[in-house]
């Protein structure tokens, strides 16, 4: 909880995978640079699996801020949804 009072109260979410219930050391993993092109994907999604089997993780959240996201941008050139 308290990855996200810091990151509501800086305006600053980094992409990274939590892993709630872990020592402090374990539970985050950055990610910021794995959506930049495929093979970065691919790359990330590798070590992400041998991450997660490591610690025997029963679950983990991955936050992604939709700017640092170049591929795949699946939303690029469609309108805004009006709220």
């Amino acid at each position: 909880m308290s990855l996200v009072q810091k990151a509501h109260s800086s305006g600053k979410v980094e992409a990274a995978v939590y892993f709630p219930g872990l020592r402090s050391s374990d539970s985050v993993v950055g990610l910021e640079l794995a959506w930049s092109e495929a093979a970065q994907l691919k790359v990330a999604v590798g070590k992400l699996r041998e991450r997660v089997i490591a610690l025997q993780a029963e679950c983990c959240c991955i936050v992604v801020p939709r700017s640092v996201i170049e591929f795949p941008a699946v939303w690029s050139g469609k309108p805004k949804v009006p709220k």
